[in-house]
C-alpha cells in the first residue's frame, strides 16, 4: 500500500518519519499555519491509500503512542462555532498504541481538522508520540502496522 507519513520539523516525529522513509513517503512540516495550508493544498493525497500524521505528546500518560480519535475547529483559544470531527483511524490498540481524545488545540489539531474537513484524505490516522519514547520503538511499531 502506498503510504504518506508526516511529522513536525524539529520534533521526535521528524526522527520517526526519517526512520520510515524506506516504507512510506515522508513529509516534514513546520509548526506554522501557512506551512500546514501549503502542505494540504500542494500534496496529492489521492496517490496514497493511507496517511499517518504524527505530533509530539507531552501529557501525563506517556506509556503508549496515542491514536487520536477526534479533532475540532478550535485552534488555540478560539472557541466560537466549535465543530468536532471524528478521525477515522486505521491502527488498532495494542501494547504500543492506545485510543485517545486529547489532540489539543494546536498544530496537530489544525492539520487533522483541515485534512478531514476538506475530505482530502480517505484513510487517515493521527498519532501523538510521547516525546520521551524511543524513536526506534515507535518507528518499528509503525513499520509493523504498515506491513500488515
Amino acid at each position: 500500500m502506498n503510504t504518506l507519513i508526516f511529522g513536525f520539523e524539529g520534533t521526535i516525529t521528524e526522527k520517526v518519519a526519517q526512520l520510515l522513509s524506506s516504507v512510506a513517503d515522508i513529509q516534514v512540516i513546520k509548526s506554522d499555519e501557512t506551512d500546514i495550508e501549503t502542505f494540504i493544498e500542494q500534496t496529492d493525497f489521492s496517490r496514497y491509500e493511507r496517511v499517518i500524521g504524527m505530533g509530539t505528546y507531552s501529557g501525563k500518560d506517556k506509556d503508549r503512542v496515542r491514536i487520536e480519535t477526534e479533532c475540532s475547529s478550535q485552534f488555540r483559544n478560539k472557541k466560537e462555532n466549535l465543530i468536532r470531527l471524528s478521525i477515522p483511524y486505521f491502527i488498532d490498540e495494542n501494547d504500543i498504541f492506545k485510543l485517545a481524545k486529547g489532540i489539543g488545540n494546536s498544530w496537530c489539531n489544525l492539520v487533522s481538522f483541515r485534512l478531514i474537513k476538506t475530505q482530502k484524505v480517505a484513510n487517515y490516522t493521527f498519532l501523538h508520540v510521547p516525546r520521551t519514547m524511543s524513536v526506534t520503538k515507535v518507528a518499528n511499531a509503525v513499520r509493523t502496522v504498515l506491513s500488515c
